[in-house]
């Protein structure tokens, strides 16, 4: 019987890591490096974002050159895992529905800022775009075929 409430606890804490504060939703990203575009994890973007990830995913699969070809959580092609750990910051600001939290980071000795706008869906914290403000794109503005 003392497992019991052991078992209880793991249900609770396997649930969705987006389910959380929009925080939790971003850090996902910065723990599954360059996962944005994976298909299964689709689900975690809504509205123009998840358009723009679609339309990458077609262009992809259609045989063309995909047009997101790099990681969009670092604004970068490059990676040091161990640099993005022990620089990475999230702030959030949470609006109702709405979200945004900034991603500040240090990479290869540049200092690097992302914005994440996030929607709340049925409870769930999705993103619905992605923003550079070091490196001047919007997920939302990129034309995918």
């Amino acid at each position: 019987m003392r497992y019991l409430p052991a078992a209880a606890i793991m249900l609770v804490l396997s649930g969705p890591a987006f389910a959380g504060p929009p925080s939790d939703a971003v850090r996902y990203f910065y723990r599954n490096i360059g996962s944005e575009t994976e298909p299964d994890n689709r689900d975690r973007f809504t509205g123009l974002a998840r358009a723009a990830l679609d339309a990458n995913e077609r262009v992809a699969n259609g045989g063309g050159e995909a047009c997101i070809d790099f990681i969009l959580a670092l604004d970068s092609q490059d990676l040091d895992q161990n640099q993005i750990d022990s620089s990475l910051t999230l702030n959030e600001t949470v609006n109702g529905p709405t979200a945004t939290v900034i991603a500040d980071f240090t990479l290869f000795r540049q200092p690097h800022e992302v914005e994440w706008s996030l929607q709340q869906v049925d409870g769930v914290w999705k993103v619905a775009d992605i923003a550079s403000r070091t490196g001047n794109w919007r997920l939302s503005g990129l034309r995918c075929g």
